[in-house]
């Protein structure tokens, strides 16, 4: 819940939350006004790793992307995180680096009833490529002290861990 005052008058007011549409109003404002959010969705992922020899682990890391309405990237560093979706049908693609196979699945986030939602999905990431002997690095990376990104260090940090980097190189 959000509350504001302003003087009454003539506004336009936006209002931005997480896994809900964009709420716009152009009207005039009192002290009756109550905007309200429409019903808002989440996604709820639990991931799970099958090994090279077949036998199905616990949760790695991994990048979410959500291509839709909107376009939602997420890092998603801890077991059943919830992510924020604003409603609308999307593409979901989970990714863990160039040793595993991605997984990919049209999701559909429409709020019945009044009530806000939350899809939950288990996802199986497979390992196909042997790294035994290797290190996973990137060699040039950048995050906001750098001009070259918009990533925060956070988020960065998130990203390396995510993709199952053993090295990064920070170039900023």
């Amino acid at each position: 819940s959000f509350s504001f005052s302003v003087p009454d008058g003539q506004y336009e007011l936006v209002v931005n939350a997480p896994g809900h549409t964009a709420l716009k109003l152009d009207a005039a404002f009192s002290a009756s006004n109550s905007p309200a959010f429409a019903p808002g969705a989440a996604l709820k992922l639990t991931i799970k790793e099958k090994a090279l020899d077949g036998s199905v682990g616990g949760f790695v890391p991994v990048r979410v992307e959500l291509r839709g309405p909107t376009f939602i990237r997420v890092s998603q560093t801890k077991d059943a995180q919830v992510i924020p979706v604003p409603p609308g049908d999307y593409d979901v693609t989970v990714s863990r680096g160039l040793a595993y196979e991605v997984w990919k699945k049209k999701l559909s986030f429409q709020p019945k009833g009044g009530k806000s939602m939350t899809l939950e999905e288990t996802v199986t990431l497979e390992k196909v490529i042997d790294t035994t002997g290797y290190v996973n690095a990137d060699m040039h990376l950048h995050a906001t002290p750098s001009i070259d990104s918009e990533l925060s260090l956070e988020e960065r940090v998130s990203d390396v861990v995510a993709e199952g980097l053993q090295f990064a190189v920070a170039t900023d």
